[in-house]
């Protein structure tokens, strides 16, 4: 059955996505520019979410299935390389609120100082060229407001849920 949820959030993150690129208007006046870029930062959330209980092998209880969707939703998510992501989670389990935890800070509870070593640790010379190749393919069918609102902010949002109630707290 986490096979199934899996693929129908990663389905719903895509359908969304297109969706909301191809037919939603960018307009400051209108509700529903803001309803989708918040549903999109809400399945965006579910689609790392995704990739985290791959992580903890509960997607699927095939191994290689489980971690395809795991590194397919992790790619999605924002380019993020799975194989890091996972041994730094490792990690958290193994040392959790302690140095060694990759995901805990040390020198600061403050949230924005914290979010922000948090981001600096999973951010990588990769996934930043990963993700401008295909911000700047998708330019081809799609403008750069549209690319900023219903795809790269709804992800840069989705880092405050998944840190505030993933870590933080």
């Amino acid at each position: 059955m986490g096979t199934v949820i899996a693929l129908i959030i990663m389905g719903i993150w895509g359908g969304h996505l297109w969706f909301s690129l191809m037919y939603a208007q960018v307009d400051v006046t209108n509700i529903f520019m803001y309803i989708h870029i918040l549903f999109q930062t809400w399945i965006s959330t579910g689609l790392f979410i995704t990739a985290h209980d791959s992580m903890h092998g509960a997607v699927s209880p095939i191994r290689p299935v489980n971690k395809t969707i795991g590194f397919t939703a992790s790619l999605l998510y924002a380019g993020m390389w799975y194989p890091m992501l996972l041994r730094n989670h490792k990690l958290h389990h193994q040392y959790p609120g302690t140095e060694k935890d990759p995901d805990y800070s040390p020198r600061s509870q403050n949230f924005w100082y914290w979010w922000f070593l948090f981001m600096k640790k999973y951010l990588t010379v990769y996934q930043i060229v990963f993700m401008a190749v295909a911000f700047n393919v998708l330019k081809i069918w799609f403008t750069d407001v549209q690319l900023l609102l219903y795809w790269v902010l709804p992800s840069i949002l989705s880092t405050f849920q998944l840190f505030y109630f993933g870590t933080y707290t």
